[in-house]
């Protein structure tokens, strides 16, 4: 993703859930994963770790939360006044807790300004559409990127997505509308 991110910095975070997810496969199939740190260079590639397997029983503890895991488009429950407690708790030098409604809004404007004006670069959006998979019927549908179904789009959305991201987004932009059909602040707060 040469727009979104030249540092393949993110590609190596989703190398990284790749290999977590190789580990709970073999466990779950009875093999006993093995990482080793490495740096190898050849083509051009570069290994940072090596994956191996022996035959035995290990239960990962992660196992049975993988069915679950998922983006959550759906509500949240309102935090309580145990979830702040517990949030704050976890407070440090290099961490600051944010729970009064007035932070966590101004938080949820800064996030969406962010997002917008990383949208409105047309590239962003053209290298975000080619990695999209809005139709089950793209050839690559369950081979990479984020799937309609992954996203959890409802059919609308699939469609507006295409559209709204595609060649509808200069007019969109200048009626104004933009900033609110991107808006995730309601989801932040």
């Amino acid at each position: 993703l040469p727009v979104a991110d030249p540092e393949g910095r993110d590609a190596a975070v989703s190398m990284g859930a790749a290999l977590e997810g190789m580990v709970l496969a073999a466990a779950d199939a009875g093999l006993t994963p093995h990482i080793a740190s490495e740096q190898i260079e050849h083509n051009g590639l570069r290994a940072h770790v090596r994956l191996t397997f022996d035959e035995g029983e290990t239960q990962d503890p992660l196992a049975s939360a993988v069915g679950a895991r998922q983006s959550w488009r759906g509500a949240f429950a309102k935090a309580t006044d145990a979830d702040r407690a517990e949030a704050h708790a976890l407070a440090a030098e290099d961490c600051t807790i944010l729970s009064g409604p007035g932070d966590i809004s101004e938080i949820a404007k800064l996030c969406d300004k962010a997002s917008l004006g990383f949208m409105l670069h047309t590239p962003f959006r053209q290298e975000l559409l080619s990695w999209m998979r809005l139709r089950s019927s793209h050839r690559r549908w369950s081979v990479d990127g984020l799937n309609a179904d992954a996203l959890q789009f409802s059919g609308i959305e699939r469609v507006f997505a295409g559209v709204f991201l595609g060649p509808a987004f200069g007019l969109v932009r200048a009626l104004g509308l933009a900033p609110a059909l991107l808006s995730e602040a309601s989801k932040t707060r």
